[in-house]
């Protein structure tokens, strides 16, 4: 319990460190816009171009750090409320913890006034060095609209769009992360079942419960796919499936991206891992997300895949190709 709270603790010291890093940027884009202020006082035309492209600058470089913060507080957040829920603070303190979210996040807030800064400095930027002479309230609508625009893509769906230009996208052509096996043969199921005095375990479910739904047909499908012999029970969401293959189903080698496997046989199973790496066992197989591989099946063979992030499973298949 004591590194889990240490490691809560160490997370939210880098969510603290990386908020100071953007207020310590705005309070230089703050001096920034002091010392053109004083510059136009005096008068001083190239050293306000200087510091206008000084200014803008520091803005994208501080609006680019800002959009990584908000990934980074994403990221360890989840660690975080994942480490709270283990550790039952609500029950185990007596409290019943019901946090709203604000509108607007604190991190997409400093990211409206790196967009309201760099409208102000671009548009004073292009009237200072145009050459064209218009009114003055020309500059003022293109530097609103300016504002306008990355203040809808700072707020729409939490900058998603924003955040992808930083973010490498997870999927690829071939599967690169790797992930180890886990198998269980017969015998071992067996030892399993002798320390429960080999009685039978039985599940009964006498209600749903509070986020359980029933079993509506409309819901579910059941299909043959006769290329692979293989008969399929699907959900409407696509994120759960349960089929019965044998020894004609076929597959190349492959990997799911955020899929989990587990393959349940009487007979023997074999799974390629690596080029020379096989594991051959009856009983069960289970196979993590991201870890290429082909199976081979000798006898009736029971499926279960299920995504772990409710993605589609028809669309989360990568076939592996041997260089």
């Amino acid at each position: 319990m004591s590194d889990s709270i240490e490691f809560i603790k160490s997370e939210w010291i880098d969510i603290h460190h990386s908020r100071q890093q953007d207020w310590q940027i705005l309070l230089l884009l703050i001096g920034n816009l002091t010392a053109l202020i004083v510059k136009m006082e005096k008068d001083e035309g190239s050293y306000v171009i200087v510091l206008l492209i000084t200014g803008l600058i520091i803005d994208l470089i501080g609006f680019y750090i800002a959009i990584a913060h908000m990934i980074l507080f994403k990221s360890k957040l989840e660690k975080i409320l994942l480490c709270e829920n283990k550790l039952d603070f609500a029950n185990s303190l007596g409290f019943d913890f019901n946090f709203k979210s604000a509108r607007i996040s604190v991190q997409q807030m400093i990211m409206l006034i790196y967009s309201l800064i760099f409208s102000v400095l671009s548009s004073w930027l292009i009237y200072r060095s145009s050459t064209c002479i218009f009114d003055p309230f020309v500059y003022f609508i293109v530097g609103f609209a300016l504002f306008i625009g990355l203040s809808i893509l700072c707020i729409y769906n939490e900058a998603s769009l924003l955040r992808k230009l930083i973010v490498k996208p997870s999927k690829s052509n071939n599967c690169k992360k790797s992930g180890l096996i886990y198998y269980a043969s017969n015998d071992q199921i067996y030892k399993c079942l002798l320390e429960l005095n080999e009685k039978p375990l039985k599940l009964i479910a006498p209600s749903l419960f509070e986020n359980e739904s029933e079993w509506k047909e409309e819901e579910w499908s059941f299909k043959t796919i006769p290329k692979l012999v293989k008969p399929v029970l699907l959900n409407a969401m696509d994120n759960f499936q349960f089929s019965v293959a044998d020894q004609n189903s076929k597959q190349e080698k492959h990997c799911h991206e955020s899929t989990l496997e587990i393959y349940i046989s009487n007979s023997p199973i074999t799974v390629t891992h690596d080029n020379s790496d096989h594991v051959e066992t009856s009983g069960i197989v289970i196979i993590p997300p991201g870890t290429p591989h082909f199976v081979s099946l000798t006898g009736v063979t029971y499926v279960f895949q299920v995504s772990l992030n409710s993605s589609k499973i028809s669309n989360d298949k990568i076939i592996h190709h041997n260089n």
